[in-house]
Formats: C-alpha cells, sequence, structure tokens
C-alpha cells in the first residue's frame, strides 16, 4: 500500500522516539550506564525527546502541533484570567482563576466556551444546593 496522506500503514515521524513505556525506557538506559550516569543520562534522553517533539510541533501539521498549540492557549488563557482576577475578586480567590481557565482549556473556541458554561452552571447549582442544606 502506498504510503501516502490517507494510509493507514503510515507511521508518524517521530514514533520510534515516543515508542514503549517511558518507565521501560528509562530503566533500559539506567542500566547501560549505571546509577550515576544514569540521572544526568535520563535527563539528557528527556531533554532530547522533548526537542524532537517539540521540533516535530513546529515544523509540520500533526498531533504534536496539536499538543502545542493546545498548550499556548491554555497558557494565554491562565495569564488573562490571573490579570482579570487580580482587578475582579479577592485576594484569597485569585488562584481559582487561572486553574479555572486551565481546566475548561479545550483544542477548540466551541468546546472551551461549551465546558466553560458547564462549569458555571454546575457552580451556581452546587452553591445553590449548599446554601439550601445549610439554611
Amino acid at each position: 500500500m502506498d504510503a501516502g496522506a490517507g494510509s493507514i500503514e503510515q507511521t508518524p515521524r517521530f514514533a520510534s522516539a515516543f515508542s514503549g513505556t517511558w518507565a521501560s525506557r528509562e530503566r533500559e538506559e539506567v542500566e547501560q550506564v549505571g546509577l550515576v550516569g544514569g540521572i544526568s543520562g535520563m535527563l539528557s534522553a528527556s531533554v532530547r525527546r522533548a526537542g524532537a517533539y517539540l521540533t516535530a510541533g513546529l515544523r509540520e501539521p500533526g498531533p504534536e502541533r496539536d499538543d502545542l498549540v493546545l498548550l499556548a492557549k491554555a497558557a494565554l488563557a491562565a495569564t488573562a484570567s490571573w490579570c482579570l482576577a487580580r482587578w475582579l475578586l479577592p485576594d484569597a480567590v485569585l488562584s481559582f482563576a487561572p486553574l479555572t481557565a486551565l481546566l475548561v482549556s479545550q483544542a477548540t473556541l466551541y468546546r472551551s466556551l461549551r465546558h466553560g458554561a458547564q462549569y458555571v452552571v454546575a457552580l451556581v447549582i452546587g452553591a445553590g444546593l449548599a446554601a439550601g442544606l445549610a439554611s
């Protein structure tokens, strides 16, 4: 079968760098270089894998790019919510704004807004039930 754009047999370009479990790869590296060299070896191997993932995300469309876009959107949402919360909320609850932004950040704007609305509705229902049960 042709390894063209719709092919099922097509494997991701960096699949070999991420195949297997993290623990098994790290264990093999420690066994190869010993415990003392293993720690620095594990760190450098992790940095190399992260660099390969970042490079793949920046070079071409794919799951790596989707992850990088979601990471950037979540960081931007958390930063913006923190800045807004400093103006609008008391200091005791400032940390909830970026946490909520991270919880509702999704791959698409529609899903982010939908999950945000669900989160707000759940909070209102929960607060109403707590107030009703407390009285």
